[in-house]
């Protein structure tokens, strides 16, 4: 997700955005405010995970959850650089 989140955003902006704790805002200017706060969500659950030592109860859940987000998040980046004349390919 962050990966094509901020692909998406070199392509707008023509500028790169490695700081994690700004890319989903300036994802969300380009696709949507809900689609830049999921991206927030994933980063922020992402580094619970890695660097709590209590793992949550509900993983799979989360795991399926984040697959979902992704899914949609891949979708609307899709049709958004479509739109901006970028071939992509469905595989």
């Amino acid at each position: 997700m962050y990966h094509l989140a901020r692909a998406t955003v070199f392509h707008t902006f023509r500028r790169d955005i490695d700081a994690h704790d700004r890319l989903p805002e300036a994802f969300g200017q380009i696709v949507g405010t809900s689609f830049g706060e999921k991206v927030e969500k994933w980063r922020e659950i992402r580094n619970d995970l890695e660097y709590s030592p209590y793992t949550p109860t509900d993983i799979v859940t989360i795991c399926f959850e984040s697959m979902s987000d992704a899914q949609e998040i891949l979708t609307i980046c899709k049709q958004y650089l479509k739109g901006r004349g970028v071939d992509i390919e469905d595989s």
